[in-house]
């Protein structure tokens, strides 16, 4: 009770166990593997049970924690309660794989402002969606680092100065943390560190290549059609809603727990606006279905546009996946 008086919104509690979660689990968790860990057969077994707990146990759940409280914070306004907003995006980021400090600036500035444009650095616009090979590369691009460079470079040309700032501040504490953490033991930052770096940059680009698979190239920044909706998913029960990605784009304020009224209040919406909405699916297994050239199955699961037969819908999922 004491730790929901803190939120600003209490619908918001399902976010905070799960960070709570890891502080009490994998936090210590790791920091007990660099005290403890050697470079022996035993350790690394060690290193692997503890990587596949946390991403078996938090991995989806922590990034669309990460996700909503970039966009609406967690922590009640003031001062004493800015240092528990930047928990989640400076101290749990680098033991869950994404970099320290950086998400704000990629995902609520630049991906929502540019709208998977050609200005937004994950844009999957200019790819061949269906192509396994083109997905190599855009997945590559992001795990050699290069937005590292090109993020504080978006800030630069768009004036955000203070973002810019901070990017750039943050950046150099936290190669310097890398550098020290490798120094300290190898063994404890190769699986705390530099594992879950791989893997969920791997999830990362292979979910947004997925949730922006089908961009209708003559309204590419429509938010109803440069995304979908997944119903009744995975995705949905357990991550916090996220199958309804067409009205977070958007209403990105809109609260989690608010989509699936408002989704069924606008089914007229998404029908007009041509928007896919499917059921019974998640977001990587439509990317899969995709590169397998599944589409007819898609199609059976596609619950909007409702007017249209199973041939017109994959007729109007096929099209969008050419490059923009």
């Amino acid at each position: 009770r004491a730790a929901l008086s803190v939120l600003r919104d209490p619908r918001d509690a399902p976010i905070l166990w799960v960070l709570l979660g890891i502080c009490c689990t994998t936090v210590p968790m790791a920091a007990g593997m660099f005290k403890f860990a050697g470079n022996t057969r035993a350790w690394h077994l060690c290193g692997a049970a503890y990587l596949a707990f946390t991403f078996a146990t938090f991995l989806q759940r922590f990034i669309l924690a990460l996700h909503y409280s970039q966009h609406r914070p967690l922590f009640l306004k003031g001062k004493q309660w800015d240092a528990l907003n930047l928990i989640p995006p400076l101290v749990l980021c680098p033991v869950m794989g994404i970099p320290s400090g950086m998400y704000f600036l990629h995902h609520v500035i630049m991906h929502h402002g540019e709208d998977n444009g050609e200005n937004d650095l994950s844009s999957t616009e200019l790819y061949q969606r269906d192509s396994f090979l083109h997905f190599l590369h855009y997945w590559g691009r992001y795990v050699l680092g290069c937005g590292m460079v090109e993020l504080p470079l978006y800030a630069l040309r768009k004036g955000r100065y203070g973002l810019l700032a901070k990017a750039v501040g943050v950046e150099i504490v936290f190669f310097a943390m890398l550098r020290e953490a490798f120094r300290a033991n190898p063994t404890a930052f190769f699986w705390t560190l530099a594992m879950p770096y791989l893997l969920t940059s791997t999830a990362l680009m292979f979910g947004n290549w997925s949730q922006h698979i089908f961009v209708d190239g003559t309204r590419p920044s429509n938010g109803y059609t440069n995304t979908y909706n997944a119903l009744a998913s995975f995705e949905n029960m357990y991550n916090f809603n996220d199958g309804y990605h067409v009205l977070h784009h958007n209403n990105s304020k809109m609260h989690w727990t608010e989509f699936p009224t408002y989704y069924m209040a606008n089914l007229a919406k998404m029908d007009k606006e041509r928007a896919l909405s499917f059921e019974g699916i998640g977001f990587f297994e439509i990317g899969v279905y995709v590169f397998l050239g599944k589409l007819e199955l898609l199609a059976k699961k596609a619950v909007t546009p409702s007017d249209l037969s199973e041939k017109e819908l994959v007729q109007l999922m096929r099209a969008p996946l050419a490059p923009g």
